[in-house]
């Protein structure tokens, strides 16, 4: 865990080294906040320059992905093309030991607090 904690972490070094640079031209979203539709996307598509984001989404999006074509990537997940379900949140917490989670929670402290994950 360490390890991956590390990995994650130095992924977003640039960022948090440039926060005078970066902090304009980035916005954040929780990913379990825009799966159970509690992101207004209005605000979203007018900081990416795209007004009709919300209703290019509830027009089109169906909530499914079919990526057949990956079954044979080692990225492949047995998740992909699945319903989204509140349960596949936080399954770390049943999956990981306390120490396992407090590892992670230490290493990746900027930027948990970066994307508000307190």
């Amino acid at each position: 865990m360490p390890l991956i904690a590390h990995e994650v972490r130095k992924q977003y070094a640039t960022i948090f080294n440039n926060n005078q640079i970066f902090d304009s031209r980035m916005r954040s979203l929780k990913y379990e906040n825009l799966m159970r539709g509690r992101i207004d996307l209005q605000k979203p598509g007018e900081f990416l320059s795209l007004p009709d984001l919300p209703t290019v989404n509830a027009g089109q999006d169906s909530g499914l992905v079919i990526f057949d074509w990956a079954r044979e990537s080692k990225f492949f997940s047995k998740l992909w093309g699945k319903e989204f379900y509140d349960s596949r949140i936080g399954r770390h917490k049943d999956e990981l030991s306390d120490a396992q989670i407090a590892t992670v929670c230490e290493i990746t402290g900027r930027l948990r607090k970066l994307f508000d994950y307190g």
